[in-house]
């Protein structure tokens, strides 16, 4: 395992870690609570090192075993199709990079449990893909529109449809992404904490298809088609962020006092 996560003024390659052939976790990005980038050390070609590393029966020796890669704001760049061998991957975060590719790649990633790949506007594809890697806990897909029209034609497609079957689901934000759907994909998500669908403007349905997730702490589906009334998040104690601007959603304040 390797975490240089906080160590900015490092100067180094990923390369380095080709060698270690026991290495299972890398984790040299800087989270997204953080400013700035930590471009001291060089992960531009790391998905394709990854990919051309010692072989083991045809397939890259560090793909075959890498679990978890955390490059989040780094001078990454390249395709996720080099990511179609790590079979092993869990968690998998490379917002704000340059990577680019289609979300079909990720298909055989089947114990991804944690998926980061906010603001990589290089990214295309249907969320359907994801809909393989069923012990998924985070997702996270924010601002995967266009960067080159600045509009979401071109970006990421699919609809809340995807997630059905990933009941373990406790966090997920696709906001600023053409994602559409209905809310009602998501209604047995017990584990659901986290749910942020701002200005997903073709998303649908009702309020009521959340009232069976007790666990929500966040709320967001600002921007979107979502209708119905308040009093079904009545005596959600626990919810602490709740943003409806600009939705059907209509009715009273009182029951969110209780």
């Amino acid at each position: 395992s390797v975490n240089l996560s906080d160590m900015d003024t490092l100067c180094a390659h990923f390369k380095i870690f080709l060698p270690m052939k026991m290495l299972e976790h890398v984790d040299v990005g800087k989270s997204m609570d953080r400013v700035g980038y930590c471009d001291k050390f060089d992960c531009g070609e790391a998905l394709d090192l990854i990919a051309a590393s010692e072989k083991e029966g045809g397939i890259s020796s560090l793909a075959r075993r890498i679990r978890t890669l955390r490059l989040t704001c780094t001078n990454l760049r390249g395709s996720l199709d080099t990511l179609m061998c790590c079979t092993a991957i869990e968690t998998l975060h490379l917002g704000s990079t340059k990577a680019e590719g289609n979300l079909n790649s990720l298909r055989s990633c089947t114990n991804l449990k944690d998926l980061d790949l906010s603001w990589c506007t290089g990214i295309t594809g249907s969320i359907d893909a994801l809909g393989m890697c069923k012990g998924l806990t985070h997702v996270n897909l924010c601002g995967l529109f266009n960067y080159h029209t600045g509009t979401f034609e071109g970006g990421i497609v699919g609809t809340l449809d995807a997630f059905a079957t990933c009941v373990h689901l406790e966090h997920v934000d696709v906001s600023k992404c053409a994602v559409r759907g209905d809310l009602r994909a998501l209604a047995d998500h017990k584990a659901l904490q986290v749910l942020r669908c701002r200005d997903c403007k073709q998303l649908r349905g009702a309020l009521d298809c959340l009232q069976g997730c007790d666990a929500l702490t966040e709320l967001i589906l600002a921007g979107s088609k979502v209708e119905g009334g308040l009093q079904v998040l009545e005596n959600k104690g626990q919810l602490r962020v709740l943003d409806l601007e600009r939705t059907g959603v209509d009715g009273s304040l009182d029951p969110l006092a209780t």
